[in-house]
């Protein structure tokens, strides 16, 4: 085997080691991570609409909006919550409007 195509076989093995590793780590880590994103949203309902006691997502809204219910019944409507993002000066600012 010549020179070239070690080098070109070693980089390909390379290559395919840590885009498995990569991918692996990614299918364990999304999860988690999509469950924290649920939390903080969760959270920020609560501290934006005060009389919330549970939340629901609107389906049939072209963007991402939540109603928010005064019981646990779900037939007090006291607002609602509409997560937006901003741009800041070195990134992206997530708010919840409520």
């Amino acid at each position: 085997m010549n020179l070239i195509t070690r080098m070109i076989l070693v980089l390909v093995v390379i290559g395919v080691v840590s885009g498995g590793g990569l991918a692996i780590l990614f299918a364990w880590a999304d999860p988690i991570i999509q469950n924290n994103a649920k939390e903080e949203t969760k959270l920020a309902i609560f501290q934006v609409v005060p009389k919330a006691v549970a939340y629901e997502k609107l389906e049939k809204a072209p963007f991402e909006a939540y109603v928010v219910y005064g019981d646990a019944g779900k037939k007090e409507v006291v607002g609602y919550a509409l997560p937006t993002v901003g741009t800041g000066f070195q990134g992206n600012i997530k708010l919840i409007i409520g």
